[in-house]
């Protein structure tokens, strides 16, 4: 029932723009048994389905729940709304950051470097999605299968930007016409490329996790950080500098509730 709950958050993360839903299982500290559970699913599947029920349950709810409310919140609150999300994120960076840390809470120097690179690289990528797409020159069928690869590695990678490399490759405005249109065929088809990809990633991943923790966690913590400047629209700097201390207040509203999910935890684990 706690990962169920934790899970309905983890949803909500999955709807709000700039906060991903796998940065949430890093900071309740579910990924890497999810990551897991999800590469091993057929060596022992009543465990790791047992395990994973009440996780994506949680998630549909979530999305579910907040899917409307996030997008009623834009529609007439936007500003507002915005500095939430971005107090949301900033919340979540200790609990991150820890996670990329060794046993006694100290990084090296390789791994700061690791962070600071693919802090650059994320920067570098989401810059160039918004100035040029690269465009996908195939056809009709194959454009699904290969949102539905993009959609999976972009939904289980925390820190990477799922609509800043959809945008970049192209796939971005069918991806959102998907979705308007309602098709459940084609809906259900990239479903489940969706799902293929995510199980053959959690794969790498999970080795990756295992062979090299602390160098992988970095590399999805500066990617992470790098997506934080995407969430402050125009029309926020804009309405910050005519409102600091209010909007300022939104955003240390955002900051305490997601810094207090690492906390409860922390609490948890002792």
């Amino acid at each position: 029932m706690l990962n169920f709950f934790k899970s309905i958050v983890v949803g909500m993360g999955a709807v709000t723009p700039g906060l991903s839903g796998s940065i949430l299982l890093v900071i309740f500290g579910l990924y890497h048994s999810v990551i897991f559970s999800i590469s091993n699913i057929f060596k022992s599947f009543k465990k790791n389905f047992v395990f994973l029920l009440p996780i994506i349950l949680g998630i549909v709810v979530g999305v579910i729940l907040f899917g409307k409310v996030v997008n009623f919140l834009l529609l007439n609150y936007e500003v507002k709304t915005r500095c939430i999300f971005l107090g949301l994120i900033l919340g979540t960076i200790p609990s991150f950051y820890k996670s990329t840390l060794n046993t006694n809470n100290k990084k090296s120097k390789k791994y700061l470097k690791i962070e600071v690179v693919s802090f650059l690289i994320g920067v570098i990528f989401v810059t160039f999605s918004r100035i040029k797409s690269i465009g996908i020159s195939i056809g009709y069928i194959q454009k699904y299968i290969f949102l539905g690869i993009v959609l999976g590695i972009t939904y289980i990678t925390p820190g990477v930007d799922g609509a800043a490399i959809l945008s970049t490759l192209g796939l971005y405005e069918l991806y959102i016409s998907l979705i308007a249109s309602l098709d459940l065929k084609v809906l259900f088809f990239v479903l489940i490329i969706a799902t293929i990809s995510i199980y053959l990633f959690s794969k790498i991943l999970n080795y990756l996790i295992i062979k090299h923790k602390y160098g992988t966690y970095s590399v999805l913590f500066g990617f992470f950080c790098s997506t934080i400047p995407s969430i402050i629209s125009k029309n926020c700097i804009e309405a910050i500098l005519v409102k600091p201390v209010l909007l300022l207040c939104y955003i240390v509203f955002g900051i305490l509730i997601s810094y207090n999910f690492g906390k409860i935890v922390v609490i948890k684990k002792k």
